[in-house]
């Protein structure tokens, strides 16, 4: 269970799992299931919240930014998170976590700086 605490842990258990889809429910969509609701909440908190939100200066309770969902794509370990605002922004977990930031520019937009008028 200790091992799920970390995001590398948290993964290779949803791989070994065959989870492929992870939502704010924690919604396995490959059927209906909300036993995963602690892998999200570490998945969300390690990379949304004090990765992609801590370099780009984002409040964690700021409205206009919405996470949607992370994914799994097929036959591979490779998982994403997608953004539903800003609108679809995709980034790669693995990038993000070794601090590769390109292409997720437009986050910059919802900053604490950019919201002090």
């Amino acid at each position: 269970m200790k091992r799920q605490r970390t995001v590398r842990g948290t993964l290779s258990f949803l791989d070994k799992n065959d989870v492929k889809y992870l939502d704010f429910t924690a919604f396995n969509e490959e059927g209906f299931d909300q036993r995963y609701v602690d892998q999200y909440r570490t998945l969300y908190n390690n990379v949304i919240v004090k990765k992609l939100f801590k370099h780009f200066d984002i409040l964690p309770f700021n409205n206009d930014v919405i996470f949607n969902f992370f994914g799994r794509d097929d036959n591979s370990h490779n998982w994403y998170g997608v953004f539903y605002e800003p609108e679809e922004l995709t980034f790669d977990l693995k990038k993000v976590l070794k601090g590769d930031f390109s292409g997720l520019e437009e986050l910059r937009n919802y900053s604490v700086a950019n919201k002090v008028h």
